[in-house]
């Protein structure tokens, strides 16, 4: 999946703290997805279809689902470092619950690979990973950023050497690590369009550590 797939597959139309409440219907009533579902839809119309409570209803229905115990090994997606962090302080501090592996795949984001044959066991990973998931995937779309104009977009989306580099870049070990400053040596060309550009301007941002993956993944070119 590549990130501009991943940014629109998370992206929240309803306020964070909406979100947040149906997440906690889900696991409160893990294992009547559909009574969790009809409840949540009653608090909002769509709330129950939106990409971060669907996952917190599969996951927490999987968590009480007994064929689900028969298949030790599972995993959890992250969507960055930060996110990633959160989870594995309290995993690892979590009785019963093995953490396999952790890697991060190709598409950018990490996996974590994890073994438990406890039913509440499970259900507590599921929900500590959760809240990391939610926490990170409402970061950027609480900030709300705004879009550049329709000519600035295509002119990013046309700009061949832009996209070269931001293709480059998303393809270096390690770049969500990469600071500004060390991106600025090896894609001086990305950095200065990203640095003048008109949705940082709009925004009244300047390009930090911080935002520029996000930064990147908008600028990306759709495949």
């Amino acid at each position: 999946m590549k990130f501009k797939e991943i940014r629109e597959k998370y992206r929240s139309k309803f306020p964070a703290s909406l979100v947040s409440a149906a997440v906690k219907i889900a696991i409160d009533m893990g294992g009547n997805m559909t009574g969790a579902y009809k409840k949540i839809e009653k608090m909002k119309r769509g709330l129950g279809d939106d990409p971060i409570v669907k996952d917190a209803l599969r996951l927490a229905n999987e968590s009480v689902n007994e064929e689900t115990l028969n298949e030790l090994n599972f995993s959890y997606a992250f969507f960055d470092k930060q996110s990633l962090n959160k989870f594995m302080m309290k995993a690892l501090k979590l009785k019963g619950l093995e953490v396999i592996d952790s890697e991060k795949v190709k598409a950018g984001h990490y996996v974590v690979k994890v073994k438990a044959d406890d039913k509440k066991v499970i259900s507590k990973s599921n929900s500590i990973a959760l809240k990391a998931m939610s926490e990170e995937k409402l970061d950027i779309n609480e900030k709300g950023w705004k879009p550049e104009s329709s000519a600035a977009f295509d002119k990013t989306m046309k700009d061949k050497k832009l996209q070269k580099d931001i293709a480059k870049f998303f393809d270096t070990d390690r770049h969500e690590f990469m600071k500004v400053k060390d991106a600025e040596k090896k894609f001086p060309y990305m950095i200065k369009y990203m640095k003048n550009s008109e949705f940082l301007k709009i925004n009244k941002e300047k390009l930090t550590d911080k935002n520029l993956m996000m930064v990147a993944m908008t600028m990306s070119e759709e495949d």
